[in-house]
């Protein structure tokens, strides 16, 4: 059993002390931190870890660039700080999130509401800094909301100092899924109404945060009824 941790950002939950066989990090997000450098980690036993470099590096060459590496590395000093400040800022805005009128759902394992709210406190140490949510709104008021963003960046990536998000309409999200039939499609419709936002919460202050999208959403048309 392979599993992708990188939004656990290393710090805060360890899948082979959990049964993982391998744990795989995009270590472009979380560890470096910063945005400014590419590069991925295979954790696991030495044999399989041995095997991976023999063939993966010897053969693909597969392998790290040193000053990507280097700017990795460098990343990686703040990591436990950087992981906790997440956390605690993704706690805060989703909590704003959850009651405000013109948001229909949050997903953050770190709320009560969250259906694994109880897994994941047994399994990680903190709930990390990534979030999903939606609006009681159509697909063009969403994408209203993110042209009125002032301090959040309207960005694809994950895991840097800076706050970024992405929305992901619904239709778009199920081009690619054909391992779906028609009634499991339909109750992620249901879930995730005109789309989601992928929320990376950054370090900025959180109120400075909560700020931001506080003035986008008074900006976004009234919610669909």
């Amino acid at each position: 059993m392979i599993v992708d941790s990188t939004w656990s950002g290393l710090i805060n939950q360890r899948p082979l002390s959990l049964g993982a066989d391998l744990v795989v990090h995009s270590a472009t997000k979380y560890i470096n931190g910063h945005g400014d450098a590419l590069g991925g980690a295979v954790i696991g036993p030495l044999k399989t870890l041995t095997d991976i470099r023999e063939y993966g590096i010897v053969h693909l060459g597969a392998c790290i660039s040193p000053f990507n590496a280097w700017l990795i590395l460098r990343g990686s000093v703040t990591l436990p700080l950087r992981m906790e400040k997440h956390s605690q800022n993704a706690r805060a805005v989703a909590s704003f999130l959850e009651v405000h009128p013109k948001v229909n759902s949050v997903t953050y394992p770190g709320l009560k509401s969250h259906p694994a709210h109880e897994l994941a406190n047994r399994q990680m140490n903190a709930p990390g800094g990534m979030l999903n949510f939606n609006l009681k709104a159509d697909m063009m008021a969403h994408f209203e909301f993110l042209k009125h963003l002032e301090l959040i960046t309207h960005a694809v990536s994950l895991g840097h100092d800076q706050s970024l998000m992405v929305y992901i309409p619904t239709d778009f999200f199920f081009e690619d899924m054909v391992v779906f039939n028609e009634a499991q499609k339909e109750k992620y419709r249901r879930m995730m109404g005109a789309g989601i936002f992928r929320f990376s919460i950054g370090l900025e202050d959180a109120a400075d945060i909560i700020e931001d999208l506080s003035q986008a959403l008074d900006k976004v048309t009234a919610p669909d009824t």
